[in-house]
């Protein structure tokens, strides 16, 4: 992406608080910060990955880019208006160009309805002009664009495999032409084979529709392949930002760095032989945020600076990839290629 490329998406110092647990009363006696003063921009035909186990707030950000939920504090602008303002009759309006795409494709479709009607809603929502037959003649259409015949329109969920149901739910974020897609573990409930085959499917989709989209997902080989940028998080933060191919080949936080390592190569030899950085403990509990760095009690380069102070997402190494770490460097990763085309 060049630097006079739109901003499309611009997401400002996001933050947002659930509550886990309230007094017999029902006030709130702890909460947790599942998103904590995220900054990010998206732009005009960009694909931005993003990438974290669970827990890391990735679906809740998500959410929030497409005002499910609100947020505590910060905005979220899409194409000039901050979403977070806007009134319900004026965000209805907006959603017509921002649409999301959610893990479970059976759950995101109505089982008593057919693929057409379901296809079709939204047409009928924002389009009342627009007859029967002009619908179901536009869903008769792209049906083919997701790679399912014309006469899938008359099949229910029930009658589908998980893949066909999800290429049918990207159908119907489609309908409408929307400009910016939020993909959320949109492949994480299919199989290996069918997985690549939906995000081939989304890639070439983006580039032909001239899409702007934010892919979500744990599976980093996944995200690499269909991104241009990649943003890791780890406890409700972005701790690394950058281009896929830089964040992948040389990773600058130790979390990426162990994310990657992870990634399981199909040679027996070289997965035995490679390198592997494996973290000691388990994650901080959300609702009680060490006061340093959230990463420090499992990092192996952390120092006494990393307790006492959270490092700033920003550019360490000069390189325009932005990191959250005191120690930031260029950490190659040899095997990576083996690595994403074994995972694919």
């Amino acid at each position: 992406m060049s630097d006079e490329a739109k901003v499309m998406l611009d997401i400002r110092n996001v933050t947002k608080t659930f509550v886990r647990n309230r007094t017999v009363l029902g006030r709130p006696n702890e909460t947790v910060k599942a998103v904590r003063n995220i900054s990010l921009t998206v732009n005009e035909g960009e694909t931005l990955g993003i990438v974290g186990e669970s827990g890391s707030g990735k679906s809740t950000l998500g959410r929030l880019i497409v005002r499910l939920d609100d947020a505590d504090s910060g905005e979220v602008i899409f194409e000039g208006d901050d979403l977070m303002t806007l009134s319900k009759s004026k965000l209805r309006a907006r959603r017509r160009y921002l649409q999301m795409i959610f893990q479970d494709p059976y759950a995101s479709l109505d089982p008593t309805k057919s693929v057409g009607t379901s296809i079709a809603e939204p047409l009928r929502i924002y389009d009342k002009s627009l007859s029967a037959a002009e619908c179901d003649r536009r869903v008769r259409e792209l049906l083919p664009r997701v790679g399912l015949r014309p006469e899938f329109a008359d099949r229910y969920p029930g009658e589908m495999s998980g893949g066909q149901r999800q290429r049918v739910a990207i159908a119907r974020a489609l309908a409408i032409e929307p400009r910016l897609i939020v993909a959320d573990e949109a492949v994480s409930a299919l199989d290996m084979s069918t997985q690549s085959e939906v995000i081939n499917l989304l890639a070439g989709l983006t580039r032909d529709f001239g899409l702007t989209s934010v892919f979500i997902s744990h599976n980093l080989s996944i995200v690499r392949h269909i991104s241009d940028r990649i943003a890791v998080m780890y406890l409700g933060q972005v701790v690394e930002l950058g281009p896929a191919d830089t964040v992948y080949a040389a990773p600058q936080h130790p979390y990426t760095e162990a994310l990657l390592s992870a990634i399981p190569i199909p040679d027996p030899v070289v997965q035995r032989e490679r390198a592997k950085v494996l973290l000691p403990g388990d994650t901080p509990d959300p609702a009680h945020p060490p006061k340093g760095c959230a990463f420090a009690s499992r990092c192996p380069y952390a120092q006494q600076i990393c307790l006492d102070e959270d490092p700033e997402l920003k550019d360490r190494l000069g390189d325009g990839t932005l990191s959250a770490c005191h120690f930031a460097k260029s950490r190659p990763m040899v095997e990576l290629e083996a690595t994403l085309e074994g995972a694919l």
